[in-house]
């Protein structure tokens, strides 16, 4: 039985060293999930598996749970009882999953049988896409805690702790996981796009990448994967100031991502022309955009121009376009649609943001092994 909530807090009491942030978390979400039944039950469907839903009857949750793996001491920060099965949650705010980690938590978890490990994160963690991991049948998946958010957001009404969660939340979105928010006109018009702006790209690029499946030219090695690209504040750099999305690239030396041959981009255009890029569709409003770029040749401008033309077939406005960059150095395949006009139409403006990126990048990631080939033809 958990101890009273402010006396397991009193136990993670911030020092100069450590915050604590990860572990005070990680005690309010096991006071939602033991005196909420109906939070709990949102929390476990998010995953959408039934190795988690199966916890929804759970007798027990316990936090900070301690386990021998032979010489090993191993910490899950939640877990679920139900009989003599568990559901180790491993939550993740602050640090990166290491591969080390949550391998000996499913060699501890198999050898135990009967248990399932759920990993719940900030953001997404890209060593969970590795087929051992991905494919492990006592690994039930990776969520956001911002999907988690957005269904507590949704469905607080009806909670039996409606307080406690709307206390939770708030803790959650002051350390950016919260639920989504809607774009507001202050936050994209003008000169200079706001915290707000960035802030809320962010919370759908994270959503979008959790969504989309790792393309088969990342798993066979011919591009890379980034992940949200640019990090961190950018220091004022063009590049941050100009683009926010998910970056995948080809590069066939050792380098950044900056200066790669090929690029495959989903997400926000907005800020000043960059020389890389083709132009907004008007200057200061972002756009939302998925696209492929390679240097300039008349073949490649003519494969993409073919390819765009078949894309094209039965798609309704926005189509895809080919275009030179501003300086004329790169040829780009692209789709794109002013965020204004999501937020012109009404309704869920966010999820017709996230379908019409990834309805995008569905049709345009059968491109890129084309564009691939040709470019290391031609060189």
């Amino acid at each position: 039985m958990l101890k009273p909530l402010f006396v397991r807090l009193s136990e993670h009491r911030p020092t100069e060293e450590m915050r604590h942030t990860e572990n005070f978390f990680t005690e309010l979400v096991a006071e939602v999930l033991e005196r909420d039944p109906a939070a709990r039950r949102d929390f476990l469907d998010v995953t959408k598996r039934k190795e988690a839903r199966n916890f929804r009857a759970c007798e027990e949750v316990e936090t900070q749970v301690s386990a021998r793996l032979g010489r090993y001491h191993l910490l899950f920060d939640l877990q679920l009882k139900s009989g003599d099965k568990r559901l180790f949650v491993e939550n993740k705010v602050d640090d990166k999953l290491r591969p080390s980690q949550i391998m000996k938590y499913l060699e501890y978890i198999h050898r135990r049988g009967k248990a399932w490990l759920l990993l719940a994160s900030r953001d997404h963690n890209e060593i969970v896409e590795q087929a051992r991991f991905k494919y492990d049948p006592r690994f039930v998946r990776e969520v956001l805690w911002g999907e988690v958010a957005d269904r507590w957001e949704a469905k607080k009404q009806t909670y039996k702790c409606k307080c406690l969660v709307e206390s939770v939340l708030e803790f959650m979105e002051h350390h950016k996981m919260g639920p989504i928010r809607p774009f507001e006109g202050e936050e994209i018009d003008g000169t200079e796009l706001g915290e707000g702006f960035h802030e809320k790209a962010r919370g759908i690029l994270i959503r979008l990448r959790s969504r989309l499946k790792e393309p088969a030219w990342v798993k066979d090695g011919r591009f890379q994967a980034h992940g949200v690209y640019p990090t961190g504040d950018g220091g004022g750099h063009l590049n941050f100031r100009s683009y926010k999305g998910l970056l995948w690239y080809y590069r066939p030396v050792e380098g950044p991502p900056a200066y790669a041959d090929l690029w495959y981009f989903v997400g926000f255009r907005f800020g000043p022309p960059h020389r890389g890029l083709v132009r907004p569709l008007k200057a200061g409003q972002p756009d939302c955009i998925v696209y492929v770029s390679a240097e300039r040749s008349d073949g490649m401008t003519k494969l993409m121009v073919g390819e765009a033309e078949r894309l094209n077939t039965g798609l309704s406005a926005p189509i895809f376009e080919v275009k030179d960059s501003k300086n004329s150095e790169s040829v780009l395949l692209f789709r794109r649609r002013q965020l204004k006009h999501f937020m012109e139409e009404g309704g869920n403006r966010t999820a017709a943001i996230l379908n019409f990126l990834e309805e995008s990048h569905k049709k345009l990631e059968a491109v890129v092994p084309k564009i691939h080939e040709h470019y290391r033809q031609g060189t």
